[in-house]
């Protein structure tokens, strides 16, 4: 073991209120101070399509000792891709793979690309695809529903062991409750960005996840899904009043 090892507790996944396709009731300060909470020492912000743009939090964040990195999930071709540790207009809208491939080339140990939810039955998962852009992927993520005899992770894990890659687990939270039962312990020699990402790509981590409870399994449920969903509804509706007034 290298000399001034420690094990750092991250989880890498999740939503905050300036995301621009889903309504989230907390900021990213907020997120960070329930991760604290939880023991966890490093989380990334990853906005749907978006990358996460706040010097303030993150500084507000490191005052009460978590590492926020700013990230984007990113759809390309349909498929989400997690991009950790990028800044503005490294990730435009218009973006392949290819492109993903020359911006990892250029950006080196900087940044880190995860597979999240890659076998979970919905469309943005990277599913059958994954194969096709194995050199796009550092990590791949162990999801947090998962419970009652399904698991979708299992998959993702027989994928990652065949081909070399590193789990990690994430919360992908989109209500707070969904913390602490999805992390991974990362051992690093330092608690920055690059640190945690050499480790993470070295293996030197171990992905810690529990079964969803049925009391998580219905918050999630009606917590989340729905909300979402009705949020959804109610925008769209809005946006066609403002079309007919205008």
């Amino acid at each position: 073991m290298i000399e001034d090892m420690r094990v750092y507790r991250v989880d890498l996944h999740h939503h905050v209120d300036t995301d621009p396709r889903d309504v989230i009731g907390y900021s990213a300060v907020e997120l960070a101070e329930a991760a604290r909470g939880h023991g966890l020492e490093a989380i990334a912000v990853t906005p749907h399509d978006g990358i996460f743009d706040d010097p303030a939090a993150v500084r507000a964040a490191a005052e009460i000792g978590v590492l926020l990195i700013p990230g984007i999930e990113k759809k390309i071709g349909g498929r989400e891709v997690l991009i950790l540790n990028v800044g503005p207009g490294e990730v435009p809208g218009a973006f392949s793979f290819d492109d993903l491939r020359r911006l990892r080339a250029a950006a080196g140990e900087r940044i880190l690309t995860i597979a999240p939810h890659p076998f979970y039955p919905l469309s943005t998962s990277l599913g059958r695809e994954m194969d096709a852009v194995a050199d796009c992927i550092d990590a791949v993520e162990v999801a947090h529903l998962h419970g009652f005899g399904i698991d979708p992770n299992a998959r993702a894990e027989r994928w990652a062991r065949a081909r070399g890659k590193t789990l990690v687990a994430n919360s992908d939270t989109h209500d707070l409750a969904l913390l602490g039962r999805n992390y991974t312990e990362v051992e690093a020699d330092g608690p920055g960005a690059m640190a945690l990402f050499r480790a993470i790509r070295s293996g030197r981590c171990r992905a810690r996840t529990a079964p969803i409870s049925f009391v998580g399994l219905v918050r999630f449920a009606f917590g989340v899904v729905l909300y979402q969903t009705v949020m959804r509804l109610a925008f769209r509706d809005g946006r066609r009043r403002d079309r007919s007034i205008s």
